[in-house]
């Protein structure tokens, strides 16, 4: 089940980076696979990523983002990975924000930038840090992983259905989130 998560997670941000196109993007991004290599076909042609990151904090702001984009284009790059950060995305159950996320899309188009979100959503290097106040107050119906001896840790159970749903429930409306931005907002 842990492996059917991280291929689904996987392939589901190579998705996202398919979000923050162009407006005269014809086609979808695609893999073509020469001999033994595979190359990245973006806009019909071949696209080398020369990519920046940026660090978690930077992420959670637009004043940092709109302050550090066009520093990322005069710096020769094409392509940002930002962290979506899921407790900034849905503060409250069943209540999304992605102004931080719309921005930084804007913000890439603006600057000629291609970008690639990096979800945190249940786990961010094995802990639960990222997952929304909400989850982390009620450990019953979203359990932790615990110690042989049973002390609970600061990180949610991967063997927990409910905490699977929640992270696709959440994951899934980003997704789909993406994609409605993306048609409404093509440049």
């Amino acid at each position: 089940m842990l492996y059917t998560r991280i291929v689904f997670v996987a392939l589901s941000l190579f998705i996202a980076t398919l979000s923050a196109k162009s407006g005269n993007d014809t086609e979808n991004p695609y893999l073509v696979k020469k001999n033994a290599a595979t190359q990245l076909v973006v806009n019909g042609k071949p696209f080398l990523m020369l990519g920046g990151e940026l660090g978690n904090s930077s992420a959670s702001s637009l004043d940092d983002i709109n302050r550090i984009f066009p520093n990322l284009e005069k710096m020769g790059l094409n392509t940002v990975l930002v962290p979506a950060c899921w407790e900034l995305i849905e503060k409250e159950e069943g209540k999304y924000d992605y102004s931080i996320i719309d921005g930084a899309i804007d913000q890439a188009r603006k600057n000629n930038l291609k970008i690639i979100f990096l979800w945190f959503g249940s786990w961010k290097n094995s802990m639960s840090c990222y997952a929304p106040l909400w989850i982390k107050e009620n450990s019953k119906k979203y359990p932790r992983a615990v110690t042989k001896s049973g002390k609970p840790l600061e990180m949610m159970s991967a063997f927990s259905e409910s905490n699977l749903n929640v992270d696709k429930r959440v994951f899934s409306h980003f997704l789909n989130h993406l994609a409605e931005y993306d048609k409404k907002t093509k440049l």
